[in-house]
This record gives structure tokens, C-alpha cells and sequence, in this order.
């Protein structure tokens, strides 16, 4: 009855009856395998493989059982585990199926070598290799494989790549884990998964994370000096916070400062510290640490945010609207954003302005808007009257329609210049200057007109 259920499609139902006939006969292997078949359809793969290991020990030569346990032990990570049962299989394996435990085995040898030397770079290529080349279940069960690749990436500054990492890890019960791989590999796991948390700041769960990593294996010094880390991070960041709302934020300053003498690339302390520096007026110091946070984890919206508001403060308008167009893009729809990136795109465009009026030099130009072919800026001193030569100007202009005369600042056509010589008309075509006219000689701007303007 349980494989009439199990070949319908209902896991659930069959793996009940599957239960029932263990009751009946604990001994009868076939079902202890057929209860392993439905939990992995579940996606209980620990618990399956555990199952699974209970048919071979009650029927060692059980070919269909081994084959099973072999597959199990490809989904979990476990290469060489899987090429020994893969052997007791018989003919039940296949070729192609051996040549893949292999070719994972090989990655994960030369990952493990690669980490003993610290050399972490080599250590995610591995990695990479054995999840790319290996089937899309071992990429959605393999906690070890899972570990080391987000370890990789932590070590490698690559924080939000570290937490992506773990979204396709299942949530494994560490008790079933610490049956299955031992303490020590469950206590790598979780001391892992800890640190990725604190990165991307989510500090309760990795302070409850790594203090489990030390209950399951309480000899093991790299999970206790994750425990240690996390623990001292996580208070400085409370104490800091309380600080920070009291306004002490100078004390707030130098608590996140300890937390980050623990962990020296955490984004949000290092954001946190920012706004405190902020309310400092320290702006450049904030500009550094926001910075620096996202350089690990480049998608972080609050830093991005607090950076644009210090480039704004120091009038660094360029600076300002680069961040706040790229907000503008990931949070499409929010006024305040929107608002932010005109009003500093609005100062960024009186900086252009000022810098020719630094000159003692005033832009006149008639349009705005439309690139175009051909264009003349006309530069006086601002001390010397200039409308009757700007009213004669005019009159060019409506003799040749196809020539815009500017008026007002437009960047994207003129290249910003020092003005050696005024009153003076510049003729542009495409942005490049190509000629200069360094006195208001009408008939000799109309003849250059004739030229350029066809």
C-alpha cells in the first residue's frame, strides 16, 4: 500500500504506511529503504540518509539501498562516503554517477588544501566548481558545501554574496546534523552561518548561532573564538545604541568603535558610527565608514543614504547626486528619495554655474534643452554693459534659425573654459569648440556662421 501512495505522488500517506510496516517487521530492510525514498521527496534528506544507513546494516548486500545512500551522500556533500556505497551498489550505479562523486571529491580536496593554506580565493573556486558541476540537488542540501562557500566569501570582504549564499541551505535540525556529520563539521556549520549573520547585521541570531556552534562541540577553539567575537560585537552594538539615543554621541562613536575592533568590516556598526559622526559634524569620517560598508555589501540602502547626506553637507553635490540616483533606481517610487536627488541636482547645477561666474564672467545663451549641431556662447565682464551687443546677436540668430544662441549654463555643449579674453563669442559644434571670436566683430561671426552652419 505504501508504494501504491508513493508512485501517486503522496509522500506523506506513504511514508506513514512505510511506518507501520516497520512496526510490523523491523527487520524487513526494503521498507526501512522505501521510507528513505519518501523522506527524501520531502526534502528530509538527513533524515533519510540516516534511514537509509539502517537498511544497509540490516541487509549489507542490499544493492538498491546502497545506490540510494550513495545518491543521499552526493546531496549532502559527502563525496567519499558516496563512492564507497556507489561501489557496494553493484550494477546498480552507473558509470556517469561515479564519475560525478569523483569529480566532487577532487573539488572539495583541493578546497579543504586550499583553506588550510588560507588561501581563500582558491577555496571558492573549488567550491564553485562542485556546485556548478554537480546536480541541482546538491546545490539546494549540501550544508558543507554551503559553509565553506560562504566562509570563502566572508574572508574575501564579499558580505552580501556570504548571506546569498545561505538562502538555498536548507534549515537543517542540528541534532539530526551533529548525528549525521559529527560535532565538529555541525559546529563549523553554525560558527559559519553565525558570522554571516553578524555581517549583515543580524546580531540576536548570530550570537544565539554561535553559542550553539560551542554547545555542540565545547572543544572546539575556532567556535569558541566566533562565540567570543560575536558576543563582545553584539554588546558594543547595544551600548552603542543606547548611547546614540541619549545623545552622547561621541561615547556612542567610541562603543561602536569596540565592536568594530572585533569585527572591523561589520557594515552596520560601521554605518551606525556614522550617524553618530554625523551629529558630530564630522562628515568626512562618516563619508569613510559609509564607504567602507559598502564596499562589502554595496546593496546597503541606509549607508548608501547617510553617505549622500554628508557629500550634501559638504556641498559635494556631484558626489551627492551619483548615490542619490542610484537610490533613486533600487527604491523607485519614493518621493522623499526623488526629492532628495532634484534638490541635488538642482545645487549641483548652481556649482557648474558658479564656477564660470568665479571667473568675473557672465554665460548669456537664449535656449536650453536639445543637443544640437552647431551652438554660440557669447562671454562678457560683467562690469561692462552687454544687452546692445546681445540685441545684435539676436538678430543672427534669426537669420540663421539653424544655430542656437545659448543662454544659460548647458554642460553637455560646452566644455568649461578660462576666459582669456572678453567680450568674446565661442563657436561650438557636437560639445568641441572650434573657433573664437575675441571681440563682438559681427561681420566676421556672421562669415563663420555661413561655414559651420551648413
Amino acid at each position: 500500500m505504501g508504494n501504491e501512495e508513493y508512485m501517486k505522488g503522496k509522500f506523506v500517506e506513504a511514508l506513514a504506511l512505510y511506518d507501520r510496516a516497520i512496526l510490523i517487521s523491523p527487520e524487513t530492510a526494503a521498507y526501512w529503504s522505501n521510507k528513505a525514498a519518501a523522506l527524501t521527496e520531502l526534502g528530509r534528506f538527513l533524515e533519510a540518509a540516516n534511514v537509509c544507513r539502517e537498511a544497509v546494516r540490516i541487509e549489507p548486500g542490499f544493492c538498491r539501498a546502497h545506490h540510494r545512500l550513495a545518491k543521499l551522500y552526493i546531496r549532502l556533500g559527502e563525496a567519499g562516503k558516496a563512492l564507497h556505497h556507489y561501489g557496494a551498489a553493484g550494477s546498480e550505479a552507473s558509470f556517469g554517477e561515479v564519475s560525478q562523486a569523483k569529480n566532487l571529491q577532487s573539488h572539495i580536496d583541493r578546497s579543504s588544501e586550499a583553506r588550510k593554506r588560507r588561501d581563500w580565493r582558491t577555496v571558492l573556486k573549488e567550491v564553485q566548481y562542485a556546485i556548478s558541476a554537480e546536480p541541482t540537488q546538491l546545490r539546494r542540501s549540501s550544508s558543507p558545501v554551503f559553509a565553506s562557500q560562504a566562509e570563502a566569501l566572508l574572508k574575501l570582504q564579499r558580505h552580501q554574496e556570504a548571506n546569498a549564499a545561505f538562502i538555498n541551505v536548507p534549515a537543517f535540525d542540528v541534532d539530526a546534523s551533529t548525528m549525521f556529520f559529527g560535532p565538529a563539521a555541525t559546529a563549523y556549520f553554525l560558527s559559519v552561518r553565525a558570522q554571516v549573520h553578524m555581517a549583515v547585521g543580524r546580531f540576536d541570531e548570530a550570537l544565539s548561532t554561535a553559542q550553539r556552534a560551542v554547545r555542540v562541540d565545547s572543544g572546539s577553539e575556532e567556535a569558541a573564538a566566533v562565540a567570543r567575537r560575536t558576543r563582545a560585537a553584539a554588546l558594543s552594538r547595544s551600548r552603542g545604541n543606547e548611547l546614540f539615543k541619549v545623545l552622547r554621541f561621541a561615547d556612542a562613536c567610541a562603543a561602536y568603535g569596540e565592536g568594530l575592533q572585533q569585527e572591523p568590516l561589520n557594515s552596520v556598526l560601521l554605518c551606525n558610527r556614522a550617524a553618530a559622526l554625523c551629529k558630530l559634524k564630522r562628515w568626512e569620517e562618516a563619508v569613510e565608514d559609509c564607504t567602507m560598508a559598502l564596499v562589502v555589501r554595496p546593496p546597503y540602502h541606509k549607508a548608501r543614504l547617510r553617505r549622500a547626506q554628508c557629500y550634501a553637507k559638504m556641498e559635494r553635490w556631484r558626489a551627492a547626486v551619483e548615490d542619490y540616483e542610484i537610490l533613486a533606481q533600487e527604491m523607485a517610487g519614493d518621493e522623499a528619495m526623488e526629492s532628495a536627488l532634484l534638490e541635488a541636482g538642482a545645487a549641483s547645477s548652481r556649482e557648474e554655474t558658479g564656477r564660470v561666474a568665479a571667473l568675473g564672467l557672465e554665460a548669456m545663451w537664449l535656449s536650453s534643452g536639445q543637443r544640437i549641431r552647431t551652438c554660440v556662447a557669447f562671454f562678457c565682464n560683467k562690469s561692462e554693459g552687454s544687452d546692445h551687443i546681445w540685441f545684435s546677436a539676436e538678430e543672427l540668430w534669426r537669420k540663421y534659425p539653424t544655430v542656437n544662441f545659448l543662454k544659460g549654463r548647458q554642460p553637455y555643449l560646452v566644455k568649461p573654459e578660462e576666459q582669456s579674453s572678453v567680450p568674446s563669442f565661442k563657436m561650438y559644434k557636437n560639445g568641441s569648440k572650434i573657433e573664437e571670436l575675441s571681440r563682438s566683430d559681427f561681420h566676421l561671426l556672421e562669415g563663420s556662421l555661413r561655414v559651420h552652419s551648413i
